[in-house]
């Protein structure tokens, strides 16, 4: 029954995108089996789902809750601080949230070892220039509500910045693939054709090129 119940919810927030019906479902899972791993499912859900709903107070609770479990396995223990790095980072927390990555990355067989190594990345060598720091969380934070025209502006005003150097190149891929999400096909070739221009200048010259090979 917890199992059925954990996959209707996850069809109502991956397919329906009904996510009060998903959150509701979460929570009676939560209440019903606290000592379950579909509990620390379940609290992990509803942290995304926060996420989504900007009430990233609440995601923290969430994702705490689900990290206090007895029953917590090191690949969710993993993502469960990946979120709350992310959570930091878009909160301008940025010496708080590159420790967190730093945790997740040690172990490369998790889930999001890469994005968290990437994310750390970024944050060690823009830490300096703050304010274009904090408008590439901010971007990052509306592409993960599925905010994308609003995510692909605010990349692209990075992205057009010529000394931003390596925040610069982040913003050019990730303002393509907002683009792609959006099928503005057109402007995504454009923009994915500069980029392989460069060659093996650009740090992601080849996901570039691998980008427009798809458009």
């Amino acid at each position: 029954k917890i199992e059925a119940l954990f996959r209707i919810a996850e069809i109502y927030r991956n397919r329906i995108f009904n996510y009060q019906e998903a959150d509701s479902i979460y929570n009676q899972i939560s209440l019903i089996s606290p000592m379950s791993n579909y509990y620390v499912e379940s609290n992990i859900s509803r942290g995304r789902i926060a996420i989504i709903r900007n009430d990233l107070q609440s995601a923290q609770d969430f994702f705490r809750s689900a990290a206090k479990s007895p029953r917590i396995e090191p690949n969710d223990l993993a993502t469960i601080n990946f979120h709350l790095a992310r959570i930091e980072f878009w909160k301008g927390n940025f010496s708080k949230s590159i420790g967190l990555f730093r945790e997740v990355s040690q172990n490369l067989s998790t889930d999001f070892s890469n994005d968290a190594i990437e994310l750390s990345s970024i944050i060690s060598t823009t830490k300096k220039d703050s304010l274009n720091l904090s408008l590439y969380a901010h971007a990052d934070l509306l592409a993960i509500q599925n905010k994308h025209k609003q995510a692909a502006i605010e990349f692209k005003t990075l992205s057009d910045h010529p000394n931003l150097f390596v925040l610069n190149e982040f913003a050019k891929i990730y303002f393509s693939e907002m683009l792609l999400v959006e099928n503005d096909l057109q402007t995504a070739i454009n923009n994915l054709e500069e980029m392989t221009k460069t060659g093996n200048d650009s740090i992601f010259g080849e996901k570039a090129a691998f980008l427009l090979a798809q458009c």
